[in-house]
């Protein structure tokens, strides 16, 4: 009888034991998970909150020697400067940044000099600083905003031909392979209500 009784008590204990175990496997399995969502999240954000926030316009000589403004801002990928904490006399207090999408992966390639894309540029060489900022990537979209009178007006595509500035505000849309989304919307440098860089106009 107190063999049976303990036989009844450890397969008690054992049971409670698997189900403890499983319920802690399974947590820390949701912990990872939470963190990957969050981790690719916040290098999306910083992106978006740094150098956004800090994106403001750089002129450079192109082949016809006319100061060409180094912005593009194309539907599924974008390029800009922006101002970039000096940490050492040979930095420089600008960067120059392209973000696009390559095989389901947010690419962000960073360069010090500026990038001339007018020339093909930037190239994969050792000037280019490559960095993933997320994966599993479905879908990924840029809207760019201008002032028209009292409206804001949104464009998918930027023609650097048309404008003379950079926009005023990026929107960036993410769509995940596991069906989430997630949206940034981030002013410029210098594009308060009432302010910004310079005199706007849209060449029409």
């Amino acid at each position: 009888m107190e063999l049976v009784l303990a036989l009844g008590i450890l397969s008690i204990l054992a049971v409670m034991a698997v189900g403890i175990l499983t319920s802690v496997q399974r947590l820390w399995d949701d912990i990872g998970t939470h963190t990957g969502e969050l981790e690719k999240l916040q290098n999306i954000d910083r992106i978006a909150d740094y150098a956004f926030k800090n994106m403001v316009p750089f002129h450079w000589p192109n082949a016809e020697n006319r100061d060409q403004e180094i912005f593009r801002g194309d539907p599924n990928s974008i390029l800009f400067a922006y101002l970039h904490r000096n940490t050492n006399a040979d930095g420089g207090g600008i960067r120059f940044l392209e973000l696009r999408l390559e095989d389901k992966k947010l690419v962000a390639c960073y360069r010090k000099t500026p990038m001339l894309y007018w020339l093909g540029e930037p190239q994969n060489d050792d000037t280019v600083r490559k960095e993933v900022l997320a994966e599993n990537i479905e879908e990924l979209r840029f809207e760019y905003a201008e002032r028209e009178g009292d409206d804001i007006i949104w464009y998918q595509d930027w023609d650097e031909e048309n404008f003379t500035q950079i926009p005023l505000a990026v929107f960036l849309y993410v769509k995940f392979s596991d069906g989430t989304e997630e949206q940034w919307l981030r002013r410029t440098a210098g594009s308060g209500f009432n302010s910004s860089f310079g005199k706007r106009s849209y060449k029409k």
